[in-house]
């Protein structure tokens, strides 16, 4: 028997020896993979449920700090363009300021917000909807930071 013998006859008998473990180790990934296959699916499934939750309870939590400390009547201050003003090609762009209540400020965007996660949840496409309710979570946030230091 030569050594090229000797090195197959010690391989088909580790082969022989490790099949059995081998086998047992497949089956295992093999209903590790259909476990995750089947938790993906389902989180998969569940996708705009399990966006729009933390989304909801952010907004609560916004609606409860902006009752708290949004004042009585918000300022919004708004660029209105005039076509007819003596400039061409813009116009002339006008500076307005708005007053508006502390529930109008604070209760449309968060409508707004609503009607995303309900939209988030519907579609097929989850993310841009998800995106924009967050967006729009934080504009009781930037209404109050600008009332509390004008430009």
């Amino acid at each position: 028997m030569n050594w090229l013998d000797w090195i197959v006859e010690k391989w088909n008998w580790l082969k022989d020896k490790i099949r059995p473990v081998w086998n047992v180790i497949k089956k295992v990934f093999v209903i590790l993979g259909r476990i995750f296959m089947a938790l993906w699916k389902t989180v998969y499934s569940l996708r705009g449920i399990l966006l729009s939750v933390p989304v909801a309870i952010a907004g609560i939590i916004v609606a409860a700090w902006g009752q708290n400390n949004l004042p009585e009547v918000v300022e919004i201050t708004h660029v209105i363009i005039d076509r007819d003003a003596e400039k061409p090609l813009f116009g002339l762009f006008v500076m307005t300021t708005d007053l508006i209540t502390r529930d109008v400020a604070l209760f449309v965007p968060l409508a707004l917000t609503a009607f995303c996660l309900l939209m988030t949840i519907l579609s097929k496409r989850t993310l841009f909807p998800w995106v924009i309710s967050i967006l729009t979570l934080c504009l009781p946030i930037v209404i109050w930071f600008l009332n509390t230091y004008p430009m």
